[in-house]
C-alpha cells in the first residue's frame, strides 16, 4: 500500500499557499485593500489546512485507502487540527482580556511628585458594549492625573453607521475625568468633520495641532497634540517646533499623536519629554522571539510592537490600543492582549 511521506504532505501544503497567494494577487489587484489580504491568510490558516490535514487523516484511517501518511506526515497533518480552536480564542477570547499596563518614565525636571497618566487608545469599535464601558470603568478607577486619547473612537462602516452609535460613544467619552484634564488626537477612524460632534461638550480637549497648558499637582505640563498626519503639514509643524523652542518654563513635554511616526520628525534629544501614541495595535498577532509581524509605521517593529522605547534619544510609549481593527480585517489578537495604559512620570 502507497504511503504519503511528510515531502508530499508539505508539497500539498505549499500548493495551497501558493494558491492563497494567487488569491491575494487577485484581491489586492483589483484594489480591496491590505486587510483583505490578511482576512484571506486568516482563513487560508485557520479554515482551509486544517480542513486538508482533516480530510487526509480520515483517508489514512480508511481500510480501502490506496495512500496512507507516513509517520512525519503524520506529524505535519495532526497539529493543523489545533489550529481552529487556537483561531477561535485569538478572534473570541484574546481581544476582550483587556490588561493595565504599567510603566514609570523618567522625565528631565525632578517631580517633587509623580503624576499619573492614563492612556485610552484605538477604542475603535463599531458599538458600545460591555467590554468598552468595562474599560472606561477600569481607566477610572486607576485614579490618573490625566487621560490622553490618541485617536481611533469609533470605527463604523458607514457615515449612517457612525452616526447612529456617535451619541452612546458621546456619553462614555463624557465619563472621562481627570485634575488635568482628557485630550484628544484624531486618527483614522475619526473623520475630520465629525470631532465636533463626537468631542464637543464631552469636556475633553481636542488637540487640533495645537497646545495645552495645565497645573497638576504642582506641576507644569506643555502638552500638544497633532491632527491625523499632522507631522506631515505646517500646522503640526509648527507644533513640534513650538513645543521644542519655547515653554522652557513647563516641567513636562509631551507629544500626543495617533501615528508613532511623528517621533520621526524630532530632532535627536528633542526637549519633548515622551511621545504617546497608537495606531498599532502592538500589530496584534505577535510570535514568541519575533515580535509583530506588522505595525503600519515606519518607526521600527519592536517600537511599534508596544510599549516605552526610545527613538534616536527620544522617548515614545507606543499603547497597544483597547480595540481592534474591524471588517474587513479578521478580529484577532494572539500573545498581544489589548492594553490601558498608566504612564507615571518621575
Amino acid at each position: 500500500m502507497a504511503s504519503i511521506d511528510a515531502g508530499r504532505l508539505t508539497l500539498t501544503a505549499v500548493l495551497f499557499a501558493l494558491l492563497g497567494v494567487a488569491e491575494a494577487y487577485v484581491v489586492g489587484r483589483f484594489g480591496f485593500g491590505f486587510f483583505r489580504l490578511v482576512a484571506l491568510a486568516y482563513v487560508t490558516l485557520f479554515v482551509v489546512l486544517p480542513i486538508l490535514a482533516a480530510i487526509l487523516l480520515v483517508v489514512h484511517r480508511l481500510p480501502a485507502a490506496p495512500k496512507r501518511l507516513t509517520r512525519p506526515a503524520l506529524a505535519l497533518a495532526v497539529p493543523c487540527l489545533l489550529l481552529p480552536p487556537l483561531g477561535w480564542h485569538a478572534s473570541f477570547v484574546a481581544p476582550y482580556q483587556l490588561v493595565v499596563e504599567r510603566t514609570e518614565v523618567d522625565v528631565v525636571a525632578e517631580l517633587e511628585t509623580p503624576i499619573k497618566i492614563a492612556v485610552l487608545a484605538d477604542f475603535q469599535s463599531p458599538s458600545i458594549g460591555d467590554y468598552q464601558r468595562g474599560a472606561i470603568d477600569r481607566l477610572l478607577a486607576l485614579e490618573p492625573d490625566l487621560i490622553l486619547i490618541p485617536g481611533d473612537v469609533i470605527q463604523a462602516e458607514s457615515h449612517a453607521d457612525y452616526l447612529a452609535v456617535l451619541p452612546d460613544f458621546h456619553v462614555q467619552l463624557r465619563r472621562l475625568r481627570a485634575p488635568g484634564g482628557a485630550y484628544f488626537a484624531q486618527g483614522n477612524t475619526d473623520p475630520y468633520p465629525m470631532l465636533g460632534p463626537l468631542i464637543g461638550g464631552t469636556g475633553v480637549v481636542n488637540l487640533d495641532d495645537s497646545i495645552v497648558r495645565v497645573e497638576v499637582r504642582g506641576v507644569t505640563l506643555a502638552i500638544g497634540g497633532l491632527r491625523l498626519l499632522g507631522h506631515n503639514y505646517p500646522s503640526g509643524q509648527i507644533v513640534l517646533d513650538t513645543l521644542e523652542t519655547e515653554h522652557a518654563d513647563a516641567d513636562v513635554r509631551l507629544l500626543v499623536s495617533h501615528l508613532p511616526d511623528a517621533a520621526l520628525s524630532l530632532p535627536t534629544d528633542s526637549m519633548i519629554d515622551l511621545v504617546v501614541s497608537g495606531h498599532t495595535h502592538g500589530g496584534q498577532v505577535q510570535l514568541p522571539g519575533f515580535g509583530p509581524l506588522v505595525t503600519l509605521s515606519a518607526v521600527p517593529r519592536a517600537i511599534g510592537g508596544g510599549g516605552l522605547g526610545e527613538l534616536r534619544g527620544n522617548a515614545i510609549y507606543v499603547s497597544r490600543g483597547v480595540g481592534i481593527e474591524r471588517a474587513p480585517a479578521p478580529p484577532v489578537r494572539f500573545f498581544c492582549p489589548p492594553e490601558l495604559s498608566l504612564l507615571t512620570l518621575r
